[in-house]
């Protein structure tokens, strides 16, 4: 990331089957 260069990365996994779950919060950031 600090290098903002993509190519820099690697190889990521494909992106077949991945998927959002689910997403927390933590409780101190409602009003």
């Amino acid at each position: 990331i600090a290098a903002k260069d993509r190519g820099a990365a690697g190889e990521s996994a494909p992106a077949h089957a991945l998927f959002l779950e689910k997403v927390e919060y933590p409780e101190e950031i409602w009003i």
